[in-house]
């Protein structure tokens, strides 16, 4: 949920703005992701995403050798 207060004094007047209400963030995954290892945390308001890629699309080391 987020929220948000706007206050503003003067002389004559007092006025103050609340705004709350839900709202939805998402997003599309690459093809290369294996969806049941996905892990998510949330601590101290932060949202934290493990993603793993899957298996067969993970990319090997190669040890080039320069004469």
């Amino acid at each position: 949920e987020r929220k948000q207060e706007k206050e503003e004094k003067g002389k004559k007047f007092h006025r103050v703005e609340r705004c709350y209400g839900s709202f939805v963030r998402s997003f599309t995954l690459p093809d290369n992701v294996d969806e049941t290892k996905i892990k998510a945390t949330f601590k101290d308001g932060m949202l934290n995403l493990q993603v793993p890629k899957s298996a067969e699309t993970r990319h090997k080391a190669i040890e080039v050798k320069v004469e």
